[in-house]
């Protein structure tokens, strides 16, 4: 997915450089873990006995 994405940028550079202020790619960030309204308790075994 990374190649794809860096052959993607480096076309569009190529094509409207005026619309890119560096010539490198951007970080691929991890993503984030699960965010909660109302997180959902964790279930002990003595919960459930």
């Amino acid at each position: 997915v990374a190649v794809k994405r860096s052959q993607t940028l480096a076309a569009a550079r190529a094509k409207h450089p005026q619309r890119f202020s560096k010539a490198t790619d951007p970080k691929i960030l991890a993503l984030p873990g699960p965010a909660w309204i109302n997180q959902p308790k964790e279930s002990t075994e003595t919960e459930a006995a």
